[in-house]
C-alpha cells in the first residue's frame, strides 16, 4: 500500500508544465523550497509528500519528494517549468510518475496527478 500511494504521487508530480524560459522564470522564483503535498483520493488513501525544490545549474529546478509514511526519499528525475506550473517527474515502485502543480496564490498550489487524482500543497515555511 505505502508503494502505491508513493507511486501516485509521484505519477501526480509528472504532469506539470512545459514552457518556454522567458515564461519559465516564474515558476524558478515561486517553487523553491519545500512544499507538503497531499494526493486525494487514491487506491490506498491519501498520501502525503515532503516535496523540495531547489534551483540548479542554469536556473532550472531539481529536487526530491519524500514519503511522508516511511520517510523515503525519491530524487525527481525531470521538471517541466511554465509561467506559473511545474511538471514534476519521478520513477518510484517501478512506474513513472508525472505531477502537476499550479500556482494559487503566494503559498498554495493545486494540481493532479495522471490528471486522475486532486493534488494540492502548502509551503512549509521554516
Amino acid at each position: 500500500m505505502k508503494k502505491v500511494s508513493l507511486l501516485l504521487v509521484c505519477l501526480v508530480s509528472f504532469l506539470f508544465g512545459l514552457g518556454t524560459t522567458a515564461q519559465a522564470q516564474e515558476a524558478v522564483e515561486y517553487f523553491p523550497g519545500k512544499w507538503n503535498v497531499v494526493l486525494y483520493g487514491t487506491p490506498n488513501g491519501d498520501a502525503e509528500m515532503i516535496m523540495n525544490f531547489e534551483k540548479g545549474d542554469n536556473n532550472k529546478l531539481k529536487g526530491t519528494i519524500t514519503n511522508k509514511e516511511n520517510n523515503e526519499t525519491i530524487k525527481i528525475d525531470r521538471i517541466e517549468e511554465k509561467e506559473t506550473a511545474v511538471v514534476v517527474y519521478f520513477f518510484s515502485n517501478g512506474y513513472d510518475i508525472s505531477i502537476n502543480l499550479k500556482k494559487e496564490d503566494d503559498n498554495k498550489v493545486k494540481g493532479d496527478l495522471f490528471g486522475m487524482f486532486d493534488v494540492a500543497g502548502t509551503r512549509i515555511i521554516d
